[in-house]
């Protein structure tokens, strides 16, 4: 492994490139196929100005000890054009994200993804919140924020409370049932606005932990703190929220345009939805991906651009 300062710096191209910045991801499939032994045929290069060696995948080869806007701008001198960046948007233009979903997470962000007032504020309580709505597009003008200091536990929701006193606009919190139980007493504060807006996604547990088709009671006892048969409706009527309970497609439709609009008081609703199905959608959007080999095209577009 080579660390490379500011003043080192040389252009360097391989056709198997993994350019990491910042931080942790909490992508599980992503991190799985990366860590696999067997993959190797690729080099990982972290970019970070103070030079920490941070091996994520167990495959780092390079550091490069600069600032990412140094970093680029030397790739930049080599080749001006936008080709890398057009050969993605090619890509991304395949993804495919309309198709039947049982009633989800993925269900509702399919649905929802479109109809988000234009400067609105959205809060995602990762893993699971995060991952699935990130396969979806949202206007340019809707900030969106995530909490990732615990992975996804670590006071979403609290945050965004704080976000909202601040602005008049919408601001949306997509949340799991564990990790609003976590932070549920902040919705108890005197300070909660009009334009809060609360989608807890009631999975009955962690389905974070059955993405990989794991359903079994030992998992729901020990790892996903399932069957804990609790609602948020009378904390939430307590606290002074319209409250709505959703369990199919046509429930959550009939409320939809309520969420959406101005109200005289802040909104909680809560889905409960099937962990398997809640599973199961995601899988559904991977699944039909994959059937476009996104792998293999791009590695080929990426070859004619940096060359052999």
């Amino acid at each position: 492994m080579a660390v490379m300062s500011h003043d080192k710096f040389v252009s360097l191209y391989t056709p198997d490139i993994l350019i990491s910045i910042g931080g942790q991801t909490g992508d599980y499939p992503f991190y799985r196929m990366m860590s696999d032994v067997q993959n190797v045929n690729f080099e990982h290069w972290r970019v970070n100005e103070n030079g920490d060696v941070v091996d994520t995948y167990d495959k780092l080869t390079k550091v490069f000890q600069m600032s990412i806007e140094a970093f680029f701008s030397g790739f930049e001198k080599e080749n001006s054009t936008h080709e890398y960046f057009e050969i993605w948007n090619q890509v991304v233009s395949k993804k495919q994200i309309e198709m039947s979903l049982p009633f989800s997470n993925a269900f509702i962000a399919q649905d929802l993804h479109n109809k988000i007032p234009n400067n609105s504020t959205i809060q995602f309580s990762i893993l699971n919140s995060l991952r699935v709505w990130n396969l979806f597009d949202l206007d340019q003008s809707v900030q969106c924020y995530s909490n990732v200091g615990a992975f996804g536990i670590d006071g979403g929701l609290s945050t965004l409370i704080g976000q909202s006193v601040v602005t008049d606009q919408l601001c949306f919190m997509v949340i799991g049932d564990l990790a609003f139980y976590y932070d549920m007493n902040s919705i108890g504060i005197r300070h909660i606005k009009n334009n809060l807006r609360i989608i807890l996604i009631n999975n009955n547990g962690g389905v974070e932990f059955k993405l990989n088709k794991q359903n079994n009671e030992e998992t729901d006892q020990y790892t996903a703190a399932a069957n804990h048969f609790k609602n948020a409706e009378g904390w939430a009527k307590t606290c002074g929220f319209d409250y709505f309970s959703v369990r199919n497609k046509n429930e959550y439709i009939a409320c939809r345009d309520q969420l959406l609009s101005v109200s005289n008081k802040p909104i909680l609703l809560e889905a409960f939805v099937s962990d398997v199905d809640d599973a199961d959608a995601y899988s559904e959007i991977l699944d039909k991906n994959r059937e476009y080999d996104f792998k293999t095209y791009l590695k080929k577009s990426v070859k004619k651009f940096v060359g052999k």
